[in-house]
């Protein structure tokens, strides 16, 4: 796969050199960064579409035009296979020695990464815990319960971090969880992404009798996955949530407040 990455690189960098009139990759490096992020956004979004549908050699054909797109934009941006394959290897390596991250996280406060800090910008944020190693339930609830100890912190999202018919639950204290969240005014989100719902019924259920609100989310990426919607709001259904127990009934303006605690 790098070697393959390496050479398309290569390709594409050639062809930014030669910069025939004809060419494909010459029109998109003519037509500006816009242009060639929109390209990469709609083959991300035609790689998810084919996933949900479960469409094997969709799937291959669409990757294949993504991982173009996003050679591209490396070139464009000064970015090569190198530096990313770097950052792979600094993650992994992160991970491998990470054996004592429970005792770690007992004494270090929750911090809020760029992403975040932007969000707080605008007055919100929305925290989620983003380790995909299996067995490790425990670290990720003391790790959800933490960043709902940061005041900027409205809403946990994936709180159990399934992904459907890839990786059950996180085996969490999820009780405390609920608990945590009921205390600190933070809402935890039934994510309605087909490949998720997440929460499930059974805890969005039990975050209802905890007194915890809940918000539902499309976690959309682009437009097409707004309609996503009805499958969050299908499964608040299926909790026996109502009205009063999701933030998204509220009126805009008591929503926004809400969100700022």
């Amino acid at each position: 796969m790098a070697d393959s990455l390496d050479r398309l690189f290569s390709a594409v960098q050639e062809a930014r050199e030669r910069s025939p009139s004809a060419s494909r990759t010459s029109k998109l490096f003519r037509d500006g960064v816009q242009k060639m992020a929109k390209k990469l956004a709609e083959e991300a979004v035609e790689v998810g579409l084919d996933a949900v549908l479960m469409n094997r050699e969709s799937v291959i054909l669409e990757s294949a035009d993504m991982l173009y797109h996003l050679a591209v934009i490396w070139v464009e941006c000064g970015v090569t296979p190198d530096d990313v394959k770097a950052e792979i290897d600094r993650r992994v390596s992160e991970a491998a020695n990470n054996l004592s991250l429970q005792a770690l996280l007992e004494k270090r406060p929750a911090s809020l990464n760029a992403e975040e800090r932007h969000r707080v910008a605008l007055g919100r944020a929305v925290a989620r815990q983003r380790d995909r190693r299996v067995g490790l339930g425990h670290v990720q609830a003391v790790r959800i319960v933490r960043a709902m100890d940061n005041p900027h912190v409205s809403i946990i999202a994936h709180p159990t971090g399934r992904l459907i018919g890839q990786r059950a639950p996180y085996d969490l204290d999820f009780g405390r969880i609920a608990a945590a969240a009921a205390e600190r005014r933070c809402r935890l989100e039934i994510n309605a992404a087909p490949g998720r719902l997440d929460l499930d019924d059974v805890h969005a259920l039990a975050a209802k009798e905890a007194k915890a609100l809940i918000a539902i989310s499309t976690d959309a990426h682009a437009p097409a996955f707004l309609e996503w919607m009805r499958f969050g709001v299908d499964q608040a259904r299926r909790g026996w949530l109502e009205r009063g127990d999701v933030v998204n009934t509220l009126p805009l303006s008591k929503l926004r407040k809400s969100l700022r605690h």
